[in-house]
């Protein structure tokens, strides 16, 4: 039987030996009905998941990058997709 895991802001999500995901934190974020709009929408027209994009865009902001925020945007929503992919594929194999 699968076991579920609720995490509160703040706290992580140890790693899983079974499946090898790293360790996560929540991030925790108040905005406008607009803004939050804006980025479910965003998401949900490049087929990711708001989680996956704004661990995507998290890449530029630790190395720096030289191009556009466009470029930025395009880059970080193919990571996405790629995490949203990997995450569904451990989400399957949990016993």
């Amino acid at each position: 039987m699968a076991q579920t895991t609720r995490i509160s802001a703040g706290q992580s999500e140890s790693s899983n030996a079974a499946n090898d995901a790293p360790a996560r934190r929540a991030l925790h974020a108040y905005l406008t009905a607009e803004a939050h709009e804006a980025w479910h929408d965003f998401a949900a027209t490049n087929g990711v998941s708001v989680s996956a994009l704004l661990e995507a865009l998290s890449n530029p902001l630790l190395t720096g990058f030289d191009g556009t925020v466009a470029e930025a945007l395009d880059d970080s929503v193919m990571a996405a997709r790629a995490t949203d992919t990997a995450r569904r594929r451990r989400g399957r194999n949990r016993t």
